[in-house]
């Protein structure tokens, strides 16, 4: 991969590829792509979009047909990425689909240089979104283990993104926590 996409300026002088011209080079390289995106309303007054794209939108399909959960399906998207802000207009919701999507084709090599990555930049790229991962993962582990009450856990376990909702690591410290916390005497707020 070695194509360039369109780009213009921006503050600086710096060059920009906009998310319309990576898509349209995207669609020209995986006619049969598919892209999702999902919004999510979260606590505080905050949205987030998750985008979701596929090579090849078949296999996509052909999981749905065999009745596949999902969330296993969304697992086997080629690149995930979200944004999240605080709720506004729908121009804004608009602009926050877009940045998930120009991050998922990033992710993919669209970059927003203009550039589309090499297989050696994209093969790094992968080595640090596994170790972004690994990090997402100690982070939540250890913000689970702090929570004092339940409320706590299930607030802490609620804003993580969903990926982490599956992670068997975090499923374990979850469920390892809860299990404390329930059995944990209550205490005497009685004053005798």
């Amino acid at each position: 991969m070695n194509k360039t996409v369109k780009t213009v300026a921006i503050k600086g002088g710096i060059q920009y590829a906009k998310v319309a011209d990576r898509l349209k080079v995207f669609w020209e390289e995986n006619p049969n792509g598919k892209i999702d995106s999902e919004r999510e309303d979260l606590a505080n007054g905050k949205i987030r979009f998750i985008a979701r794209i596929w090579r090849d939108g078949a296999k996509v399909l052909e999981l749905a047909k065999a009745g596949t959960n999902i969330d296993v399906i969304r697992m086997t998207a080629n690149a995930t990425a979200s944004a999240d802000a605080v709720k506004k207009g729908d121009k804004e919701n608009e602009k926050l689909e877009t940045v998930a999507v120009g991050r998922a084709l990033a992710m993919l090599g669209y970059l927003a240089s203009g550039e589309v990555a090499s297989r050696e930049e994209m093969e790094e790229f992968d080595e640090y979104k596994k170790e972004k991962a690994e990090e997402a993962v100690r982070d939540v582990l250890e913000s689970l283990e702090q929570a004092k009450t339940i409320d706590e856990l299930k607030e802490e376990f609620d804003s993580r993104p969903r990926e982490l909702w599956t992670n068997e690591e975090v499923i374990a410290k979850k469920d390892e926590v809860k299990n404390r916390l329930l059995a944990k005497p209550k205490e005497n707020t009685d004053e005798s």
